[in-house]
C-alpha cells in the first residue's frame, strides 16, 4: 500500500517525530511504501517557538494529486495538516488523523490560551476524519469527555535494542541519580522536577528555551544538553530513577526508554503513563499527583530490592514496534481513485 503521512512535525526531537520515524521503518519492514510530508520538503518560517518551523504547503496539493495515495494520514494539525485536510475534503477522499499533543493544555500553559477556544478548533479540524487515533485508552476517554468521536488507540513502542541495561557506565555523579529527559520548554512542567528535595544527583537532557533560566535558578542540578542515540541510551542506563514532570504530553516516549534501560519511572497520572504501568506483573514505577512522595518510595524500593532492572526491562518488552503500526494499518481508509 502506497501510504503519506502528512507531519509538521518532522527532522526533529520529540516523540511525535519518533513514533512516525519508527513506524516508516515499520511499514516499509511490513510491505508497504510509507512517506512522511514534513516541513523540510517546503519553505518554511520560525514560529514564536524557536525549535519548530512552519511550513508554507505551496504546492501540496498537486504533489498529493500525483502521488495518489492508497491511504493519507494528517499527523499534526499545524500548516502542513490543514492544507492536506482541504485537499482530501476538495477530492473527496478519505483521511485519518493523530491527536498527538494536548495543544489545549500547551496554548493554555505557555500563551493563556483558553483551553475551551483550542478544543473547538480541534474538534473542527478532526471532525471529518475517519478515524482519530490517540495513543492510549486514557487519551480516547479524556477526548470523548471533550466531545471529539471516531476515536481509536494507535499504540507506541520503544527500541529495544537501543535502550538496554547492558549500555550502563560507571560516572562521577553522587548517587542516587534521577535524570528527566525531554524540551525545556514551560509546557513542560520541568521545575516539579527540580524542586524535589533528594539526595544524590539531578540530570536535565535536553534543550529549549528555558534552559538558560533554569540553569541559572537551580544551578545544583546538571545540565547535559540534548543528546540522542547511544548516547542519550547510555545515560538513561547509568541513572537510577526516571522523572517525567510533563501535564501536557498524550504520552511520554521517554517513559518507556527509561524502562527498557532498566530504569522505574515516577509520573504524574497522565494517559500515557498510566497505561505503561497499567498491567506490571511487578514493581517499575509510581504514578502519584505526588512527585516528593513518588520519587521517595521509588528510592526506597531500590534500597529494598522492590524495583530491579529486570522488571522494568520486562514491562518495556512488551512494546515494541510491530504492533503500532498494525494498529494503525488496521485503521487507514483506502482511497478509490478508479471510482473517482
Amino acid at each position: 500500500m502506497n501510504i503519506i503521512i502528512v507531519s509538521d512535525a518532522w527532522n526533529q526531537t520529540n516523540g511525535v517525530v519518533t513514533t512516525l520515524t519508527h513506524t516508516q521503518k515499520e511499514l516499509h519492514r511490513l510491505g508497504h511504501q510509507a512517506t512522511v510530508i514534513g516541513p523540510p520538503d517546503y519553505i518554511n518560517l520560525p514560529s514564536p517557538d524557536p525549535d519548530v518551523r512552519l511550513a508554507l504547503p505551496f504546492g501540496l496539493h498537486k504533489r498529493l494529486d500525483m502521488a495518489k495515495p492508497d491511504a493519507l494520514h494528517i499527523a499534526v494539525e499545524g500548516p502542513l495538516g490543514w492544507s492536506a485536510r482541504r485537499w482530501a475534503l476538495s477530492r473527496k477522499v478519505p483521511f485519518t488523523t493523530s491527536y498527538h499533543t494536548q495543544w489545549p493544555q500547551y496554548l493554555d500553559k505557555r500563551y493563556k490560551i483558553p483551553a475551551s477556544l483550542t478544543y473547538k478548533l480541534m474538534r473542527h479540524f478532526h471532525k471529518h476524519s475517519s478515524a482519530i487515533l490517540v495513543n492510549s485508552d486514557g487519551m480516547r476517554d479524556e477526548l470523548l469527555a471533550n466531545g471529539f468521536n471516531r476515536l481509536a488507540t494507535w499504540g507506541r513502542g520503544v527500541d529495544l535494542e537501543l535502550f538496554n541495561p547492558d549500555k550502563r557506565q560507571p560516572h562521577a555523579h553522587a548517587g542516587p541519580v534521577l535524570i528527566s529527559v525531554g524540551r525545556l520548554s514551560p509546557e513542560k512542567n520541568l521545575e516539579a522536577f527540580l524542586n524535589l528535595e533528594v539526595p544524590g544527583t539531578k540530570l536535565v537532557v535536553g534543550d529549549g528555551p528555558s534552559r538558560r533560566m533554569l540553569e541559572e535558578r537551580y544551578p545544583s542540578a546538571v545540565f547535559m544538553g540534548k543528546k540522542t542515540g547511544v548516547e542519550l541510551a547510555t545515560l538513561f542506563a547509568s541513572t537510577d530513577v526516571f522523572v517525567f514532570p510533563s501535564r501536557t504530553d498524550t504520552f511520554g516516549l521517554v517513559n518507556l526508554e527509561a524502562l527498557a534501560s532498566g530504569i522505574p519511572i515516577v509520573s504524574y497520572p497522565e494517559p500515557g503513563p498510566r497505561m505503561i504501568l497499567a498491567d506490571c506483573a511487578k514493581p517499575a514505577g509510581v504514578i502519584t499527583d505526588d512527585l516528593q512522595k513518588g520519587v521517595t518510595e521509588v528510592l526506597n524500593g531500590l534500597a529494598a530490592g522492590k524495583f530491579t532492572q529486570a522488571d522494568c526491562r520486562a514491562q518495556a518488552e512488551k512494546m515494541g514496534w510491530e504492533h503500532p503500526t498494525k494498529q494503525l494499518l488496521s485503521q487507514l481508509r483506502r482511497i478509490d481513485w478508479a471510482n473517482r
